[in-house]
């Protein structure tokens, strides 16, 4: 699913050779919370000196899990102790939600493939100076599971890590010119078709990437357009008419050719803590364009029967969706002549 979620998210990263195992935790936004490192690497040894190790550990992995209260849990699929380490924070996770001292919606297996490449990239290095390969990677393989879209956009960056990964066996017959512009149309495809949370990624540095494969935006542009929100007295926006407004107010020459391009796929959700106020459109948080609006007003009062116009109406169809399902629509777009 490309779609971010807004989950606590703690991955699991075995150690290999003379890494330790890492488990890292990650808030809602993918930056980093605090992060539990194995000493000994006694997975699977039954030893009695090695069974007093594992079980101090499992105690200090359990104390962790308890004290950040992860959402879920990512365990990177890296070779047959992953399979190890997997039960054991299936059990731990178990035990405490059999306890109710967690609310946790379970563990799950995750890819490191891309987190490979992330974690020997400069841009790793810019973001955690002095980290090592493991707590770069932990950190990708939570930022991944969470919102696997913003993750990999990040890979498209001056280096073009993200041609590292062998998408085809055939794809080193392309130049990696052809290669990078094959894999940002379909970046844009995906992007355009998810939208994009403007207010969430606006003081995120590494949620910021996404933007860029907006229609008629682009790096430039998009990053224009980061610094005009952030410029503003209220660093996040309300409706989509006041994006518009940083744009004209902040000196950012994207248009509003550019804007009519765009809007539909930027999306408006309130920061958390943030309340609604009378310039709040329930419509800026869809992906049809503000042109589109009075239509889907109007499709929205006649799918709750509704004479006079009501400013809720849009709110009382998103909460009750079945009642579109009585529209005949192909009856309704030639009535409409659309």
């Amino acid at each position: 699913n490309p779609r971010p979620t807004r989950h606590r998210i703690m991955s699991c990263c075995v150690g290999i050779d003379r890494e330790v195992t890492t488990f890292t935790v990650l808030d809602t936004d993918g930056q980093f919370v605090g992060e539990l490192q194995w000493k000994y690497n006694v997975l699977g040894r039954i030893s009695d000196e090695t069974k007093k190790f594992a079980e101090e550990q499992e105690q200090s992995l359990m104390r962790f899990i308890e004290q950040h209260q992860p959402h879920a849990l990512a365990v990177a699929t890296t070779g047959l102790n992953a399979l190890k380490l997997f039960k054991v924070v299936e059990d731990v996770v178990n035990e405490l939600n059999m306890k109710r001292r967690i609310r946790c919606k379970g563990v799950f297996y995750v890819s490191d493939k891309f987190a490979r490449i992330y974690e020997v990239s400069n841009m790793a290095d810019r973001e955690f100076q002095g980290s090592t390969p493991i707590q770069k990677r932990s950190v990708f393989v939570a930022r991944y599971f969470n919102d696997p879209l913003t993750a990999l956009a990040n890979l498209f960056n001056n280096d073009h890590d993200i041609t590292c990964y062998k998408f085809h066996e055939l794809q080193d017959i392309l130049s990696q010119e052809h290669l990078l512009t094959a894999l940002e149309q379909a970046f844009v495809t995906v992007v355009n078709a998810v939208g994009v949370d403007i207010n969430r990624i606006v003081n995120a540095k590494h949620l910021q990437s996404v933007l860029r494969f907006v229609s008629g935006l682009g790096p430039r542009k998009a990053d224009k357009l980061i610094k005009a929100i952030q410029g503003r007295k209220k660093p996040y926006l309300m409706n989509r008419r006041q994006l518009v407004d940083s744009i004209e107010k902040n000196g950012v020459n994207v248009g509003k050719v550019v804007f009519f391009s765009c809007a539909g796929f930027i999306r408006i959700v309130l920061p958390p803590g943030i309340k609604p106020d009378r310039d709040f459109d329930a419509l800026d948080n869809t992906r049809i364009h503000p042109e589109n609006y009075k239509l889907a007003i109007k499709i929205a009062m006649d799918a709750l029967d509704m004479e006079d116009e009501d400013d809720e109406c849009i709110e009382k169809v998103m909460r009750n969706s079945k009642k579109l399902e009585d529209l005949d629509l192909v009856s309704y777009a030639e009535e409409l002549e659309i």
